[in-house]
């Protein structure tokens, strides 16, 4: 199989901010946790906003913000993965079912603030991601929605996408557990 036999067409992207959306294409997060179902069973491209998530930057000290910003892109496509399913679960079981997908390492690594504990969010979707690409040339984008942007790549960007091969997690992930920044 060559490499354009498996190019795929990316018409769309989901927005994180960092460092989830690095976590997401390294796959060190295998799943995500939403308010919202979604139809697509495809590839699809991530997206980092602008910016980092807010519980996560104030864990980190002055050095580690540095380190952070200057390793992190922002408002760039950063890569792809397949939403290869998406589960239907209640709040009340929500923690059981995560360990049972994903496992308990990533479990850990899960960011806790993002787990749906409140009276707005009686159903939680657990989208089911796989098959990460990271590319080593993030693609400019200025997010345009909340959760989804429709895109249009050229074909060459599609290529990259659907076909580039996953780059190894940087060493700033391996310590983060230990420092309680799960």
């Amino acid at each position: 199989m060559t490499r354009s036999d498996r190019m795929i067409k990316i018409t769309s992207g989901f927005n994180l901010y960092q460092p989830w959306c690095t976590a997401v294409v390294e796959g060190k997060i295998p799943i995500l946790l939403r308010s919202q179902n979604t139809k697509k069973r495809e590839r699809v491209a991530v997206i980092a906003n602008e910016g980092i998530d807010g519980t996560f930057l104030f864990s980190l000290n002055d050095n580690e913000l540095t380190i952070a910003e200057k390793m992190f892109v922002f408002s760039s496509i950063i890569g792809s993965v397949i939403v290869d399913k998406v589960i239907k679960c209640e709040e009340s079981g929500i923690i059981e079912l995560l360990k049972k997908i994903a496992g308990e390492k990533a479990f850990n690594f899960y960011p806790k603030h993002f787990l749906p504990f409140s009276k707005e969010h009686k159903d939680v979707y657990i989208w089911i991601l796989k098959d990460p690409i990271k590319i080593s040339n993030p693609i400019p984008f200025q997010t345009k929605g909340i959760s989804w942007s429709r895109l249009k790549l050229t074909k060459e960007q599609n290529e990259i996408l659907s076909t580039h091969t996953i780059i190894k997690m940087p060493s700033f992930w391996d310590d983060l557990s230990e420092r309680g920044l799960k």
